[in-house]
C-alpha cells in the first residue's frame, strides 16, 4: 500500500506535477508514475508550487495536490490554478471531512482522493480522470516544410507520419510534446531534461541532443526542429490544427 503516495513525465502531455510534502509518499508516487512512463515534477510547498506554475503551467497536464502543506493550505494553489487555467487538479488528502471534500470539488478540483490508497486504484483513477477530461481536440496535426503531415494523438500518445505510426520512446514523445506546445518559442535543454528526467541537468550531459537527433530523423523534421545555439531548441512555426 502507498500510505498516502509520492513524485512525475507528459505527456500528454508533458508532465504531472505532484505537490506533496511527505518525502516517502512522494517518492512512492513518483516511482509508480515513472514506471507507467509518466514525466513527473515534484514540489513540497505552496511557494515552490506557485513559482513552478508561474513558469511551467502550460506544460502541466495534471496537478496532484495535497492540502496540508508546511507553508499553507493547498486550497490556495487550487484557487490560483482555477483563476488562470483549466488544468486538471486532483486533490489527494488525508482530510476526510465531507465539507472539505465538497468545498474542494466546488472550488474546481476535478476529483478528490483520500489517503491512503492502493497503487492500482490510484492508477485506475488517473485513467478515469483522463477519459473524462480528454476533449475531442486531442488530435493535433503539424505539416512539415516538405509537406509531410504529422498527426499527434495526445490521448493515446501516438504520432503518425502520413499513414505510418512512428515509434517514439516515452522520453522522445515528451520532448516532442514540449516543443510542440511551445512551437515558435525556444525551449532550453535544461527545461527539456527536467521535463523528461525530473531532475536538474548535469553540465555536459548530451542525452537531450541524442533524443533531438532521433526525433529529427524519425519525424522527418531536420529543418523544423532547430538548434538555438547556447539556448536550446525550437520547433518552427508551420501549419497546425
Amino acid at each position: 500500500m502507498i500510505a498516502g503516495i509520492a513524485h512525475a513525465p507528459q505527456a500528454m502531455y508533458v508532465m504531472i506535477l505532484l505537490v506533496e510534502d511527505d518525502p516517502n509518499l512522494a517518492r512512492s508516487i513518483i516511482d509508480l508514475l515513472q514506471l507507467e512512463g509518466e514525466s513527473v515534477q515534484h514540489v513540497a510547498t505552496v511557494a515552490a508550487c506557485r513559482e513552478f506554475l508561474d513558469n511551467n503551467l502550460g506544460n502541466v497536464e495534471i496537478v496532484l495536490l495535497d492540502l496540508m502543506l508546511p507553508d499553507g493550505d493547498g486550497g490556495e494553489i487550487l484557487h490560483y490554478i482555477r483563476r488562470v487555467s483549466d488544468t486538471t487538479v486532483v486533490v489527494m488528502s488525508a482530510i476526510t471531512e465531507n465539507d472539505r471534500m465538497v468545498n474542494s470539488l466546488q472550488d474546481g478540483a476535478d476529483d478528490y482522493l483520500t489517503k491512503p490508497f492502493e497503487p492500482d486504484f490510484f492508477l485506475a483513477k488517473l485513467a478515469s480522470i483522463r477519459r473524462r477530461t480528454d476533449a475531442p481536440g486531442d488530435i493535433q496535426t503539424y505539416r512539415s516544410l516538405n509537406g509531410d503531415m504529422l498527426t499527434i494523438d495526445w490521448h493515446s500518445r501516438l504520432v503518425r507520419r502520413g499513414n505510418t505510426e512512428v515509434q517514439l520512446t516515452s522520453s522522445e514523445f515528451h520532448i516532442f510534446a514540449c516543443l510542440l506546445r511551445n512551437w515558435g518559442r525556444t525551449v532550453s535543454k535544461e527545461n527539456l531534461y527536467e521535463s523528461v528526467k525530473g531532475k536538474k541537468m548535469i553540465n555536459g550531459d548530451r542525452v537531450i541532443d541524442m533524443h533531438i537527433s532521433r526525433l529529427r530523423s524519425r519525424l522527418g523534421l531536420q529543418k523544423e526542429i532547430q538548434t538555438v545555439w547556447g539556448r536550446g531548441y525550437v520547433l518552427i512555426r508551420s501549419n497546425m490544427s
